[in-house]
């Protein structure tokens, strides 16, 4: 009885085992394929550089043209992607919800140039915050009037007009602090255009790393030895 069990287990496995690459060549079983695997990882790590090429494009509120548009790209803007869905790309806005632009074809090739993000660089956000109109965007007649508060760019139908922002060189430092220096630090880096990219804790205190612009890296140095009494320390 026994040896009768183990036979009939071996033939369900066999005819199982047989089964299987058959359904799947028939495509009742999906199996993944090397090509699918790859591209489902890479799709989060993807970033692009956008450049509108036209005199204005439309930012939408998803990857569909009929969806609403919340915006408006001047000609020059240069723009972070951080997602692609066929000629549709999703980027990064200063001060708002991310927008859907589209690379459509035009008389002269297409709307976008892209191209895939360059390191050490990165979109000057903190450049819009300073200024939210973007001076480079601004006619002249307009900008006399800098000094106004609170002046929000917009187009006269209420569409928001996205300021150009540079892209800049940056550097990442790794700053060694106690603990009770890490608030000084974090208060520092708004002010340097810099941002937290790590952080470790140990018994005497914490590893920051932090990215910021390449000409401000002696700024953060001096500006937080003075803060601490010497006692912040830097990686080679």
């Amino acid at each position: 009885m026994g040896s009768e069990v183990r036979f009939f287990k071996a033939r369900n496995f066999v005819l199982v085992a047989c089964a299987v690459p058959a359904l799947a060549m028939a495509g009742a079983i999906e199996t993944p394929t090397a090509t699918q695997s790859a591209g489902a990882s890479a799709k989060s790590e993807e970033r692009f550089l956008v450049q509108i090429l036209v005199t204005r494009a439309p930012l939408h509120e998803t990857p569909d043209a009929d969806a609403p548009v919340i915006g408006q790209v001047e000609q020059g803007t240069q723009l972070e992607a951080d997602q692609r869905r066929g000629e549709w790309y999703r980027v990064l806005r200063a001060g708002a919800e991310p927008a859907w632009i589209l690379n459509a074809p035009t008389p002269t090739g297409t709307a976008l140039a892209v191209s895939p993000f360059p390191a050490g660089r990165r979109i000057d956000t903190e450049a819009a915050r300073r200024d939210p109109r973007a001076p480079e965007s601004l006619p002249k007649e307009k900008l006399a009037k800098r000094d106004e508060p609170d002046v929000e760019r917009r187009r006269p139908q209420g569409e928001r007009l996205e300021p150009r922002l540079p892209l800049i060189e940056t550097a990442t430092l790794a700053v060694h602090v106690g603990f009770e220096d890490i608030s000084l630090l974090h208060h520092l880096l708004p002010a340097l255009a810099a941002a937290k990219r790590a952080e470790t804790f140990d018994a005497d205190g914490a590893r920051i790393v932090v990215e910021l612009p390449v000409d401000q890296v002696d700024a953060l140095k001096t500006r937080l030895r003075d803060a601490t009494r010497d006692r912040a320390r830097f990686d080679d």
